[in-house]
């Protein structure tokens, strides 16, 4: 069947044209030779998107390689295609018995098959070192921005959005906030040994890092612990971004002491 000439039906311009015959004659297609036309359809645009010939029946020495399959296959105790190698029995009820022959094939005999084909073993090869570098690139970039950018947005206690939730901030050894030089430094560090490392190393830098906030007294992590940064809670702890705004908060907080002690006047004085 010529697909290539047909094209979309406007119903509204045929029903104007054929108003008085078009109920009666009308043919309305069962929904078998619907669906046969559809899967026809299918199958023909899938191939069109593929070179000639990119699928094709393998030949071994002249044989189609499911021949010999073919002559042995039985169902109890009688050969299910014809001396043509043509499906032997046509009515419904050996459906299933020729479904099971073909997905056995399937799965069994055509994967042998596949692999000892250079272009396929080249193909299946290339697939895999796509998705690997896909993975890898999304792990990196998930990374620098959830770890990176969003805390570099936070600026005071350079925050992720978890420790945003949990009110947890990440101070530099002076107790300020971490500084944006340190805390890249420290990111750096974070993505080669905890992330990349890790990955080839089955999470060994993960479980050292998780080890050692168990077993240290201040609780730090392996990155903690290498830029020498701490995490605390800012709920109970004020977190400053630099040793001048420190500085003016307690000026400030000392001047108000200042303002609320009650003077007591001497009157000698006056």
């Amino acid at each position: 069947m010529d697909f290539s000439n047909l094209k979309p039906l406007n119903i509204d311009e045929f029903r104007a044209r054929n108003s008085k015959t078009l109920y009666r004659s009308i043919c309305v297609p069962s929904s078998t030779q619907s669906y046969s036309l559809c899967i026809e359809f299918m199958k023909r645009w899938f191939l069109s998107k593929f070179p000639e010939n990119t699928f094709k029946s393998i030949y071994v020495e002249g044989k189609n390689i499911y021949d010999d399959y073919k002559r042995r296959a039985l169902n109890k105790g009688e050969h299910i295609f014809d001396d043509n190698l043509q499906r032997k029995y046509l009515n419904d009820d050996y459906d299933i018995v020729y479904f099971n022959f073909y997905n056995n094939m399937l799965k069994d005999i055509a994967p042998g098959y596949l692999s000892s084909s250079k272009e396929y073993r080249d193909n299946l090869r290339q697939s895999i070192i796509n998705n690997v570098l896909i993975i890898f690139i999304s792990l990196i970039l998930s990374n620098i921005i959830f770890y990176y950018v969003v805390p570099m947005i936070y600026r005071r206690g350079k925050q992720t959005f978890g420790m945003k939730i949990f009110k947890i901030s990440l101070l530099s050894v002076d107790g300020m906030s971490c500084s944006s030089k340190r805390y890249s430094l420290r990111f750096l560090f974070y993505l080669i040994v905890i992330v990349v490392l890790s990955v080839f190393s089955f999470l060994l830098p993960v479980l050292i890092s998780f080890t050692m906030m168990l077993l240290s007294k201040t609780g730090q992590s392996l990155v903690d612990y290498v830029t020498n940064t701490y995490k605390v809670d800012s709920q109970t702890n004020t977190v400053y971004l630099n040793y001048e705004e420190y500085m003016y908060n307690q000026h400030s907080r000392d001047d108000k002491k200042i303002e609320n002690l009650d003077v007591v006047y001497d009157k000698k004085d006056n």
